[in-house]
């Protein structure tokens, strides 16, 4: 036989069989590779039911600033003191959120579970949230009605913080920073004007002053 036609047909057969083989062994070894060899990927932070929750006693709390902006003279006993509880409960809760946003980049450093001063800054926010729409509520004569989220932040941290703590720096760092974005509170201001702050705002109710 010859052997030119030997070659015609057998070289595109064995060229068919290597290039399937190359293509096996690829796969084979992306497949298997060690997790230190496996290109890295960007940390995506999605919010989850737990998130949610602390964003949605924030905008139950801001509706509050709404009502009393809207029922309350801007120069009545009760914009002054609605005004001054709001004040504290947006300080207190910032305190809270920053804590818990530091605790969760320290990981398990922080043991948060048993942490006291966690607990307190919790309960503080809490009260401080309850406190402001218990008065607001007595002042228009609306039945009382609190989100449960706003007396659960103490769980509602941990949870977070349990969910974050075993995981490497960076994505407990991500982690914080995203949680602080998200669930951050404005101030009365913003809330009443509608335009986050650093915003050119049109001009709101005068701001009573904070002295007792």
């Amino acid at each position: 036989m010859n052997i030119f036609l030997v070659l015609q047909m057998y070289v595109p057969m064995l060229s068919k069989s290597i290039f399937c083989a190359a293509i096996f062994i690829s796969f084979f070894l992306l497949t298997n590779q060690s997790p230190a060899q496996q290109p890295a990927s960007n940390t995506t932070i999605n919010i989850d039911s737990t998130t949610a929750d602390i964003v949605q006693a924030r905008t139950f709390t801001s509706q509050y600033v709404l009502l009393a902006n809207s029922r309350f003279k801007s120069d009545s006993p009760q914009y002054t003191q609605a005004y001054k509880l709001y004040a504290k409960a947006y300080s207190d809760y910032t305190a809270w959120n920053s804590y818990l946003a530091s605790a969760i980049r320290s990981g398990r450093t922080k043991r948060l579970p048993s942490d006291p001063k966690y607990a307190k800054a919790a309960s503080t926010a809490s009260q401080s949230a309850a406190a402001f729409t218990n008065y607001v509520d007595v002042q228009t004569s609306q039945s009382k009605a609190i989100t449960t989220a706003l007396t659960a932040l103490a769980g509602l941290g941990i949870d977070l913080w349990t969910k974050w703590s075993n995981k490497i720096s960076a994505e407990r760092t991500a982690a914080a920073t995203a949680f602080t974005t998200d669930t951050k509170w404005q101030s009365w201001n913003e809330i009443v004007s509608g335009i986050p702050s650093g915003t050119a705002k049109p001009e709101p109710k005068a701001t009573p002053t904070l002295n007792k």
